[in-house]
């Protein structure tokens, strides 16, 4: 009775980052070797080899590789740019976000690809043009303004002059800061006539005497019309220094005020919204993202108080709807949250004909732009020279 020969096959030693089992060294046929990887690497390859009884393993040895998870690409928000490993990126990857000119970053600056396959946070997006106003600036008495005088922003200038028979005493020329401040106070206009200056009737008021035209000693009396009150003297009386013994006064709606009004977190109001008279209304609003809860308008009531609650803006999840792919296209991967940027792609030999290649959610929960078509690249052209001529 004849004994099956048996074949000696090579020794084996493990891969880098693996370990094996079995009898992989002075294996005859039959004997099997198994691999195994440490830790995160996986075994890429056959895990288990047989000898043959040609002298030769049944396969190639595998090797261990660190397993990794790609995260979708990302692109630039609008107005933005970005750098880094952005694309094909795979677990501790980075990705960095930065603004254009004075666009303000909202979100975080920094993505980590996680080995989930997701972006560690939400793409930021790059906010409205900051711009510092100054305030208002109106002419003083007897004298006029000229320039950037009202929403005047960081370098616009305002300039002062008098009216004639008044010199202009202080700065002529003020210019709006970066801090939203002017360089320097509002000039006075003197002047430099006999006699004193001549007065205005004030607004809601009227005035009698010697109110245009008084030499030292001579006076001008003060009243108001209508429910108006008097703030300051009744008269003022001409001095020898060529001035008034007062400013001249002023004409105020008697009645209760309602007290001032501020702003809800997150939100903006508009109206009469500081010391409001009986009858006065303040309006209020929210920002992006976040929605009113309460009255949206409160009116001064004769008894001095407002008519309710100022309202608080509370935050709101809006979501745009899955983004659908255009008939012989795709929609790469992204997600529904405001702010995100979905990119559109034709398949090959098609290209886009109308629509957009980039859609954004918009805080309202819709996409921004219209939908995508795609259209054969030999139909586009034929279409391009009949719609231009």
């Amino acid at each position: 009775m004849s004994s099956v020969q048996q074949s000696n096959c090579p020794t084996i030693t493990a891969p880098e980052n693996g370990e094996i089992a079995g009898i992989c060294s002075s294996a005859v046929t039959g004997d099997r070797c198994t691999f195994f990887c440490i830790g995160e690497y996986q075994v890429v390859g056959v895990s288990d080899l047989t000898c043959l009884d040609t002298g030769i393993w049944s396969g190639e040895i595998p090797t261990c590789e660190l397993q990794q998870s790609y995260c979708p690409t990302l692109s630039a928000p609008e107005n933005g740019e970005i750098a880094g490993n952005c694309s094909s990126s795979v677990t501790g990857d980075k990705c960095t976000f930065s603004c254009i000119g004075d666009y303000q970053l909202v979100g975080t600056s920094e993505l980590i690809c996680l080995d989930t396959g997701r972006w560690s946070s939400e793409i930021p997006a790059c906010g409205s043009l900051v711009k510092t106003t100054c305030p208002d600036l109106s002419p003083p008495p007897n004298g006029l303004t000229n320039g950037s005088c009202s929403a005047a922003i960081t370098g616009d200038t305002c300039m002062f002059s008098c009216e004639t028979s008044f010199q202009l005493k202080g700065t002529k020329v003020v210019t709006c800061l970066e801090g939203g401040a002017w360089t320097d106070e509002i000039p006075v206009c003197e002047y430099k006539g006999n006699g004193c200056p001549p007065l205005s009737p004030p607004n809601q008021g009227e005035f009698a005497g010697a109110c245009l035209s008084a030499v030292a000693g001579q006076r001008c009396s003060f009243s108001c019309v209508g429910d108006n009150q008097l703030l300051g003297p009744s008269t003022l009386i001409c001095l020898e220094s060529g001035n008034w013994s007062a400013a001249p006064p002023t004409c105020e709606l008697t009645g209760t005020s309602c007290e001032g009004l501020k702003p809800p977190a997150n939100g903006q109001m508009y109206g009469y919204c500081s010391s409001g008279y009986p009858g006065d209304t303040c309006m209020f609003s929210c920002g992006a993202g976040f929605q009113v809860r309460g009255q949206k308008m409160l009116t001064c009531l004769e008894s001095g108080v407002w008519s309710g609650d100022v309202p608080v803006c509370y935050k709101v999840s809006v979501q745009c709807p899955s983004l659908p792919a255009p008939a012989n296209g795709k929609v790469l991967p992204c997600d529904t949250n405001v702010g995100s940027r979905c990119k559109i792609t034709c398949s090959q030999g098609y290209t886009i004909f109308i629509g957009s290649s980039i859609r954004t959610c918009l805080s309202n929960g819709a996409w921004s732009g219209i939908e995508t078509m795609c259209v054969t690249e030999t139909s586009f052209l034929q279409w391009v020279p009949r719609a231009f001529g």
